[in-house]
């Protein structure tokens, strides 16, 4: 589990930092498997969701990118929506 310092490095290479409750458990448990979730000290939690920048052209692709959420950015509202 990456700390604080590293969650903000990744930010470097793009994409955004969310609290882990505005997540769902699947993507939790993504973000832990990947080492992309931050629990501080007092137990919140934070998600690193990467930027995705191309999508795959072929399907081998598709298995090196990182985790994309099932969630549509909702710019109205600033978060991700279903």
């Amino acid at each position: 589990m990456p700390d604080a310092d590293e969650l903000l490095a990744m930010l470097r290479r793009g994409g955004c930092v969310v609290s882990s409750g505005d997540s769902s458990p699947e993507e939790v448990a993504q973000a832990r498997a990947c080492g992309r979730l931050h629990v501080d000290a007092r137990g919140c939690g934070y998600v690193y969701r990467p930027a995705v920048r191309t999508l795959p052209v072929e399907a081998e692709e598709a298995t090196t990118l990182p985790f994309l959420p099932a969630l549509a950015w909702d710019h109205d509202r600033g978060t991700y929506s279903e």
